[in-house]
């Protein structure tokens, strides 16, 4: 049996990560809807944020669609999207449906997305199944956009290449210490 994911049981604080995850601005999704818009084919009809977390891309991904699918295949992650989108945030409950499943092998009937959305989970993924099972999902004129973080080379300035080391060795060391108390 496949497993993707790990578990709420695994004692993720949920508020500490919600008040110190940064938050996606709006030429994020500006970036995304022009993009999208300029498909001849491009609708606004039904979004699928995979591996939506507690839902923080999801809430501003509701705003633009008619509906919105709410994916995660880890044990809670949907009731906390939930709870937020529609308890705290007060996006109607028919708007959005909640999938507990993986980005590899989605119940989401084929050709009905207009966009996907896969925001700091891909590495998570076996990638090429879950970039497959995207394609299935879109309709024709869809759009896949996958954001990950990552840590910034420095090109032709030594010194600020020496600099930006410094500066990670510090946030890796101080990362190490806060994954014990998160």
């Amino acid at each position: 049996m496949k497993k993707y994911g790990f578990s709420v049981r695994e004692g993720i604080d949920w508020s500490k990560y919600m008040a110190h995850r940064p938050l996606y601005p709006k030429s994020f999704f500006k970036r995304i809807y022009d993009y999208h818009r300029a498909k001849p084919q491009a609708a606004w009809l039904k979004a699928h944020d995979v591996g939506a977390g507690a839902g923080i891309v999801s809430a501003t991904l509701a705003t633009s669609f008619d509906s919105l699918i709410v994916s995660d295949p880890n044990d809670g992650h949907t009731d906390l999207a939930h709870e937020f989108l529609v308890g705290n945030l007060g996006i109607p409950e028919s708007k959005l449906t909640f999938l507990q499943e993986s980005a590899e092998e989605s119940t989401t009937e084929s050709g009905t997305i207009d966009p996907i959305t896969a925001c700091i989970m891909i590495q998570w993924t076996d990638t090429d199944a879950a970039v497959n099972d995207f394609y299935r999902e879109l309709k024709v004129g869809g759009t896949v956009a996958v954001a990950m973080y990552v840590r910034p080379l420095i090109i032709g300035n030594e010194a600020a290449q020496r600099a930006w080391q410094g500066i990670n060795a510090i946030v890796t060391w101080m990362n190490t210490r806060i994954a014990g108390i998160i």
